[in-house]
C-alpha cells in the first residue's frame, strides 16, 4: 500500500512537473516571438519609410504583448504611403 501510494505521487509530481514546465516555455516563447515580430515590423518599416519612422514605430510598440496588434501593424506596413499614416494607424 506504501509503495502504491508512493508510485502515485511520483506520477503527479512529475506530471505536475511537466505541466510547469510546459507552461514556462510557452511563456519564454511567446516572448521571444514577440521581440522577433517587433524587430521584423522594424526592419521593414524602416526600409519603407526610413529610420524615423522605425524608430518611432518601436516606441509606439514599447511593452506590447498583444498579437493582434502586432499584425495591424504589420498590415499597417504594406497598405500605408507613409510613415505618418502608417504611424496614426498603428496608434
Amino acid at each position: 500500500m506504501i509503495a502504491e501510494t508512493m508510485d502515485r505521487w511520483t506520477r503527479e509530481w512529475f506530471q505536475q512537473g511537466r505541466e510547469e514546465g510546459l507552461k514556462e516555455g510557452l511563456k519564454r516563447g511567446s516572448k521571444q516571438g514577440l521581440k522577433e515580430q517587433k524587430a521584423l515590423l522594424r526592419q521593414l518599416t524602416e526600409r519603407k519609410f526610413g529610420p524615423g519612422a522605425a524608430e518611432e514605430l518601436d516606441r509606439v510598440l514599447e511593452g506590447t504583448t498583444n498579437p493582434e496588434r502586432m499584425r495591424a501593424a504589420a498590415v499597417a506596413i504594406v497598405d500605408c504611403e507613409t510613415g505618418e499614416e502608417l504611424l496614426d494607424r498603428v496608434r
